[in-house]
């Protein structure tokens, strides 16, 4: 039994030491353009590899609000500027809502995220960052962040791409391998139903090709110039290559909460990575303020980027008006600014509030907020059902797909009436079916064989482990072209030999159909004139 347990343990200590790293890897997480909530599904990922060994460096825009000692957190200041004034007051999602400008503003990003990068290559700070620093790894955020492709290339890093959100509109006609799957998959930029129309199919199969021809015939070669002038070079290769060298994609999204998707083995669904379902015990003060209701309470965040004080006055008061009607019912409200309306006693509003321990905590009833994917996974795992008001970005996908699941309920904020807030919470309140369906989608989200974040953090010791891993992990279709992938060739040739298998028995049936009428009809008619002579 001993040399059984000695051998036993000799092997495993041999497997471990087989599959981990010698030496800690150089990673570079960069976020240039994005809001900071981009850093939360990112941050327990760092965190993990930083603790595991690896030199973590995190390049962005926003300064870490609770800095990890073991990560190196680079804020140069061009970008730091930049972001700090692309994200002030004239940058208000509701008002782009309100106007009509979402679809728009998705188009804006790629020539912001290029701002920002002109902002780094613009920095002496940055440019001898660059040249004085080296990794193996460079992560970057899949939101216009193609900046990063300069710095894969520059550092002779492997590439790993990072969707923070759901599978982007570009992703497709991104050079990694992801199938179309527009006949039967709606797209989040444009919030097609489940069960779309033709009209609809022909929309979400036109959006990876405008992307494409976007990004390939204005974006790159914008990026692929401000990369040469910043680091001096007088060749390049084109951002498409690098792109599609990508080793690796992470994509935060999980079957449970959108749709099954077909992914090739080097894109990695790593849905949920930043949640978890256990949570400390609140602050004194909110545990009091939790106690004092009767019926529990309701927990009200509008995120990081959509807030309450820039909607419109009747829509601020609507919402308040609503909080009145259920005075056994507790509120904690996370507003980052001070809220101007009149509230009863039993609203609590707070600049900062630890939104996970507030989602675990057994009294808690329902989750309003604005869609973003972060909180909706978190209430999931929570097994807190949902009121959505879908401001931004991909908000309006997430809304319709916990609708369609059962676990949530829409509003539209811009038309918003109190009546349709009251009758929200007091269905969900009242009907058990949004808390089963939500338990029921929790069941499945959590039941899997390896946790989000140690998928990922296997991946990327895996990469590191087998740097030529790249060219067997993509699939073969990355190096075809849009119309080959899509198999439009082969059916238009299947097309022309259906027609000419068609036409040809046709036309020469019409022949000789002709010629044998001409034939039968000539020799009658050469008959009576024969007669009539």
């Amino acid at each position: 039994m001993k040399l059984h347990s000695l051998i036993a343990s000799s092997v495993l200590i041999l497997g471990l030491v087989q599959i981990s790293p010698i030496n800690g890897a150089n990673i570079l997480f960069y976020i240039g353009m994005g809001s900071y909530s981009h850093r939360v599904p990112l941050q327990p990922l760092i965190d993990t590899l930083a603790d595991k060994g690896h030199k973590i460096t995190f390049l962005s825009g926003f300064p870490a609000k609770s800095p990890n000692p073991k990560v190196t957190e680079f804020n140069p200041p061009k970008l730091l500027n930049f972001i700090t004034g692309l994200m002030g007051d004239e940058f208000d999602v509701y008002k782009f809502r309100k106007n009509s400008q979402i679809l728009a503003v998705w188009f804006l990003l790629p020539t912001l995220a290029a701002s920002a990068c002109e902002s780094l290559y613009e920095d002496p700070v940055f440019l001898k960052w660059m040249n004085t620093s080296q990794f193996d790894i460079v992560v970057m955020d899949s939101l216009a962040n193609e900046c990063a492709y300069g710095m894969a290339y520059h550092f002779k890093a492997k590439l790993i791409s990072f969707n923070t959100a759901i599978q982007y509109p570009w992703s497709i006609e991104s050079h990694n391998g992801i199938p179309d799957e527009t006949s039967s998959i709606p797209d989040g930029m444009m919030h097609m139903p489940s069960k779309m129309n033709f009209l609809e199919r022909t929309i979400t199969a036109l959006v990876p090709m405008v992307w494409k021809v976007y990004r390939e015939y204005w974006v790159f070669p914008h990026l692929e110039e401000m990369m040469k002038k910043g680091l001096g070079l007088d060749e390049a290769p084109k951002f498409v290559d690098i792109e599609a060298n990508t080793s690796l994609v992470f994509i935060n999204s999980h079957w449970t909460t959108e749709y099954p998707r077909s992914y090739p083995p080097n894109v990695i669904p790593i849905g949920g990575i930043a949640g978890h379902s256990k949570g400390k015990p609140l602050p004194k003060n909110l545990e009091d303020f939790v106690n004092k209701g009767k019926d529990g309470f309701i927990y009200v965040s509008f995120g990081t980027v959509g807030e309450f004080t820039r909607f419109d006055p009747e829509i601020r008061q609507a919402i308040v008006n609503t909080l009145y009607k259920f005075p056994n019912i507790q509120f904690i409200w996370k507003s980052t600014y001070p809220i101007q309306e009149k509230l009863p006693d039993n609203v609590l509003v707070e600049k900062w509030l630890p939104q996970q321990d507030i989602l675990v905590h057994p009294k808690i009833r329902l989750y309003v907020t604005h869609g973003g994917l972060g909180g909706i996974y978190e209430s999931i795992l929570s097994k807190v059902p949902m009121i959505c008001f879908p401001i931004f970005a991909e908000q309006e996908f997430n809304a319709n797909t916990m609708v369609e699941k059962g676990y949530g309920i829409k509003l539209e904020l811009i038309s918003l009436k109190e009546e349709e807030v009251t009758d929200a919470i007091t269905k969900i309140l009242s009907d058990n079916s949004y808390k089963k369906n939500v338990e029921k989608v929790s069941r499945m989200f959590t039941d899997r064989p390896v946790s989000p974040l140690d998928t990922a953090v296997w991946w990327i010791e895996f990469l590191l482990r087998n740097p030529d891993s790249t060219e067997f992990l993509r699939p073969l279709s990355v190096t075809q072209s849009w119309w080959v992938r899509r198999q439009l060739d082969v059916w238009a040739f299947i097309f022309l030999v259906a027609i000419l298998i068609i036409i040809i028995p046709l036309f020469i049936a019409y022949s000789v159909t002709k010629l044998i009428l001409k034939k039968v009809f000539g020799s009658k008619e050469k008959s009576k004139k024969l007669k009539v002579k």
